[in-house]
């Protein structure tokens, strides 16, 4: 007579059933996180389809641009997302209190204040952009670089978030207005002579740095997302390669529009990044353990009370 045993075969032990639990359960997950992904992706297609038409439906397009003032136009779109996504990193710093969260504010800010004040501010009565405004500019970029990469590698919280933010700021902008009373007075005692031939090897070298930066960047926001699978750091990797490649076209090539129109299309998929991730589940499940423990001391105190 066959009993139980016989018929249905023991599944303790069987590393074959196992495996099998274990990567449908891999699957279904993969499963569950690309449909959410793609739920979260679908408005902003069809937002670019959308706008993609219209662009398409317009009567006549000018053939030729003026480049001084394509370049201020592509100047003050570069200006504005930085603006905007300093605002948005500062708004998950205060909720946060992360030290990437912190840099990133601190980098983008550096960047929107140099191009308002050092490549936009001078070009508005019509003359061109003079010397100390063109180096302050390469250097505040390259702050800006400095500031981002080291957000991409930055771990932890901060202690005291009131304080280190306002604080961070200042000394940014503080930073800026030294160097560019630095440059001033540099290009003044340097004078016109020889300048021309004599500002292509710092300013390649300048480049190359920017580009060695911008691939520090690129390599460790994309080591965050290997790690933590967030859309802010997919981001701003492909922002950092894009960075990458605009400053190699500026240590190989002469400045033209198209480097400043690749600025542009980096800093233009940022907001959107950031917005996605200010809105996602992970931020507000990050946001209420932050609270939590802000809580805790306050909790423990009224349970002692009581």
């Amino acid at each position: 007579m066959s009993t139980r045993s016989d018929i249905v075969p023991s599944l303790i032990g069987s590393r074959i059933v196992a495996e099998k639990g274990i990567r449908g359960r891999r699957a279904a997950t993969k499963r569950e996180r690309s449909s959410f992904l793609a739920r979260r992706r679908i408005p902003a297609y069809r937002a670019s389809q959308r706008g993609a038409g219209a662009l398409g439906r317009l009567p006549s397009l000018p053939s030729s641009f003026d480049l001084p003032s394509l370049l201020l136009a592509l100047n003050t779109a570069i200006a504005l997302t930085s603006v905007l996504v300093a605002v948005l990193t500062g708004v998950r710093f205060s909720v946060d209190s992360s030290r990437m969260d912190l840099l990133l504010c601190a980098g983008f800010s550096v960047a929107a204040i140099s191009i308002f004040a050092f490549e936009i501010a001078p070009t508005l009565g019509g003359s061109a952009i003079g010397k100390p405004e063109t180096w302050a500019s390469l250097i505040a970029r390259i702050i800006s670089a400095v500031l981002i990469t080291g957000a991409a590698f930055a771990r932890g919280q901060v202690r005291k978030p009131d304080r280190a933010l306002p604080t961070t700021l200042g000394a940014c902008s503080l930073a800026l207005l030294v160097i560019w009373s630095g440059t001033r007075a540099l290009v003044q005692a340097v004078g016109d002579a020889g300048s021309t031939n004599g500002s292509e090897l710092p300013m390649t070298i300048a480049f190359a740095l920017l580009a060695l930066l911008y691939l520090g960047a690129m390599v460790g926001f994309g080591l965050r997302f290997r790690r933590w699978l967030e859309d802010l750091d997919s981001w701003l990797a492909l922002a950092a390669t894009l960075w990458l490649f605009s400053s190699l076209n500026f240590v190989f090539r002469p400045i033209l529009p198209g480097d400043q129109a690749a600025l542009a299309i980096s800093c233009a998929c940022l907001p959107a990044s950031c917005w996605l991730s200010a809105s996602g589940e992970e931020f507000a499940r990050r946001s209420s353990v932050v609270r939590s423990r802000r809580r805790e001391p306050e909790l423990r105190a009224r349970s002692t009370m009581d």
